[in-house]
């Protein structure tokens, strides 16, 4: 959050991907002239964001407010005027009786009591709006401003939630309909990317399809896809002996050998390659792979004479851009990541797919190592894992979006492998804090909560709980982070702040 510093002296400011959950006028110090327009999917809304509606407005697209406190709940500017003048209207009128003055305290006590209770239960749950991308891609519509360009970066950063499991699969699909609306309605009329501009006439094809949930299958071997995606290498349990048997078997009932699906994906035969879908779907049952968690409803980009590009593969090489570097300064990093969301010809591709590929890789190692020394471990409601700097595969796990796919990941092969600790407590049904060496400062530890796996139920109770354990033990904490599930912590406040921490959950 340190870069929100440099926006203190502007007087119009736009924040996206930020700003929507914490008191931006107080953490920016922020003159009474300057104005903030926010576009950021981070819920639950503060509430000093919400009501300051001179300084502070908010984007949105059709979203629900009605949970959001009332205003006269959590301010009441006589009761407080009130209590501050007490000690004055003593002196001026003697009439006030001590009965009445006690009355006034005992009231103003009972009202802050309630409105910390309300905001509690509030706050509870961090959780995602709509992508920040569709609303903006909604305005530009709106504004008859939207092409198949605009259209495609909202696909990618609707996509990118439920594959940073920010989202679960039903909000995932209610926002799609209206995606693929807007994707008929603009091919049909043949825009053209940038609008109708004769210097950028290249033309793009946009489908929609049941997409097969590998990751970037098209552009490295099936196999490898395979050992690579969550839900395929944790189902075949393929961190075991027995698990590459199984798979064999699944691939020998699809009729393809390890061989065959060993061979880059582009060079397959159509034959196989236009059957794909319809074998998982007919022998993934069998073998514990449902529809839904096989198949999920995308876009594809198709391009002349190349590999077509999924949503699901440009979030993948933007994810590499901007973690993957880690030499290099973030500001250039979200300029390379722009560029690869719509420069298609780009001849970089390759290699940041490439890149991206090796980091997958390393990831699936990285699970693999916690699994072997059984590192997962439970520490009262919740499990609890430590990677240190020096066992870290790729020091890019130790950025945010990165330690997210990191921490789901040990959490569903953990579960995969153990469904139980002891008699009663089921795996599936327990948050997982991850912890890993800080990148800012070695004496501090980055510590990550994700909810269990077990339901569909997509909100997180860590954003809270880390905040109210922190606050509760006077550790050490950094929210240096957007996302509230993310807190820095001194090393020698660990234990305390996780005493604290399986209290809150516990209770």
């Amino acid at each position: 959050m340190g870069l929100l510093s440099d926006l203190r002296g502007d007087f119009l400011n736009l924040l996206v991907n930020c700003g929507a959950n914490f008191d931006i006028l107080q953490m920016l110090e922020a003159p009474a002239q300057s104005i903030f327009f926010v576009c950021d999917s981070h819920r639950p809304i503060h509430v000093n964001n919400y009501y300051n509606q001179r300084q502070v407005h908010l984007i949105t697209l059709n979203e629900n407010t009605d949970d959001i406190p009332k205003f006269e709940d959590i301010y009441n500017d006589d009761l407080m005027d009130n209590s501050e003048n007490e000690e004055e209207e003593g002196r001026d009128s003697r009439q006030r009786s001590n009965l009445q003055a006690a009355e006034k305290r005992i009231s103003r006590r009972k009202w802050e009591r309630r409105k910390e209770e309300i905001l509690i239960e509030y706050e509870s749950f961090s959780y995602r709006a709509t992508a920040s991308a569709v609303v903006l891609f909604d305005i530009a519509w709106k504004l008859s401003q939207d092409n198949l360009y605009l259209l495609w970066c909202a696909i990618v950063g609707h996509v990118s939630q439920i594959m940073l499991f920010k989202s679960n699969r039903e909000h995932y699909i209610e926002q799609i309909d209206a995606l693929h609306s807007h994707m008929n309605r603009l091919s049909h009329s043949k825009n053209q990317i940038a609008g109708e501009s004769d210097s950028c006439n290249q033309n793009i094809d946009i489908n929609f399809e049941e997409e097969l949930a590998l990751w970037m299958y098209r552009h490295w071997s099936l196999k490898d896809a395979l050992e690579t995606t969550i839900v395929t290498s944790t189902r075949f349990k393929l961190f075991t002996e027995g698990g590459y048997k199984r798979l064999q078997e699944f691939l020998a009932s699809i009729g393809l050998s390890l061989r065959d699906c060993s061979q880059k994906y582009s060079t397959m035969s159509t034959q196989v390659k236009n059957n794909l879908n319809s074998l998982f779907l007919q022998f993934g049952e069998k073998f514990g792979l449902t529809r839904l968690e096989m198949f999920l409803p995308s876009f594809i980009l198709r391009l002349s004479y190349k590999t077509p590009l999924s949503a699901m593969d440009s979030f993948w090489l933007i994810l590499a851009a901007l973690e993957c570097q880690s030499n290099k300064d973030p500001v250039e990093g979200f300029h390379t990541a722009a560029e690869i969301l719509v420069s298609w010809s780009m001849e970089s591709l390759e290699e940041w797919m490439e890149n991206m590929q090796g980091q997958l890789r390393s990831l699936v190692g990285q699970v693999r190592a916690v699994l072997d020394t059984d590192e997962v471990v439970a520490f009262g409601p919740f499990l609890y894992v430590y990677v240190a700097k020096s066992s870290l595969l790729s020091l890019n796990f130790r950025n945010p979006q990165f330690v997210g796919l990191l921490a789901r990941y040990i959490l569903t092969a953990k579960a995969a492998m153990r469904a139980k600790l002891g008699r009663n407590r089921r795996i599936a049904q327990m948050p997982l804090v991850l912890c890993l060496d800080s990148r800012y400062d070695e004496n501090y530890i980055f510590i990550i909560g994700i909810p269990p796996l077990q339901g569909d139920d997509d909100r997180n109770l860590f954003g809270q709980a880390f905040d109210v354990a922190v606050k509760r033990t006077k550790v050490r904490g950094d929210f240096r982070h957007f996302d509230s599930n993310c807190v820095e912590l001194h090393r020698e406040d660990m234990l305390m702040f996780f005493e604290a921490l399986a209290s809150l959950l516990s209770a």
